[in-house]
């Protein structure tokens, strides 16, 4: 979605049809502004998920035996995608 919106901004003819009232040689969203605009918001999105969502603590209650263990290790080898 953001390549197509890129490319819909940095446009002079697209933003001279449907976004300008007076018609520009320049398009509304440069390389520059593109980029910092899409880093700025995925440093929003980060740092709310930092401090605002909480990390799931999963609780497990160790007995010792091998089984225990080797549930343990499949869990790290074989990781959810």
């Amino acid at each position: 979605m953001s390549t197509t919106v890129f490319i819909a901004l940095n446009s002079t003819e697209f933003c001279n049809k449907y976004l300008f009232s007076v018609k520009s040689e320049e398009p509304l969203l440069s390389i520059p502004q593109f980029i910092f605009l899409w880093a700025s918001i995925q440093m929003i999105i980060t740092l709310y998920i930092l401090f605002f969502v909480p990390e799931k603590i999963k609780v497990k209650v160790d007995d010792g035996s091998v089984l225990d263990q080797e549930e343990e290790e499949d869990e790290v080898v074989i990781l959810p995608s």
